[in-house]
């Protein structure tokens, strides 16, 4: 889960880790406020893994960019195409490669130099 590294954020997401049962293994809010950090709390398969920073994309892009999925419990928001493809390229572990590749885009951003046409005379 990819969140908002703020302190009011990092204060309802405490809460709300409390709530779902997780007690005083949620993380302090300050802490899930702190930019980079990535918590893994609970056990698999009832594990959550939170995210303060992702590569190459920022909170407030993904955010605008997000996309919602109807479930069983109502929309939840995903990381938009765009948002996921600058993730998998900034990350660029063989497993993001090839999810780029079944995802159809390539592993270079278009203005990257060694996916620029080289010009000819």
């Amino acid at each position: 889960m990819f969140v908002e590294a703020s302190l009011a954020n990092g204060r309802r997401l405490r809460e709300v880790l409390v709530e779902f049962g997780f007690g005083e293994a949620a993380p302090d809010a300050t802490l899930l406020a702190t930019p980079g950090k990535v918590f893994m709390i609970g056990v698999p398969p009832f594990r959550i893994d939170v995210l303060t920073r992702i590569s190459g994309v920022a909170f407030t892009r993904a955010w605008a960019t997000r996309i919602r999925v109807d479930t069983e419990i109502g929309k939840v928001p995903f990381v938009g195409l765009a948002a996921l493809v600058a993730n998998k390229r900034a990350a660029g572990r063989p497993k993001d490669l090839a999810d780029l590749a079944l995802l159809g885009a390539s592993p270079r951003s278009p203005g990257h130099p060694t996916t620029a046409r080289k010009r000819t005379r």
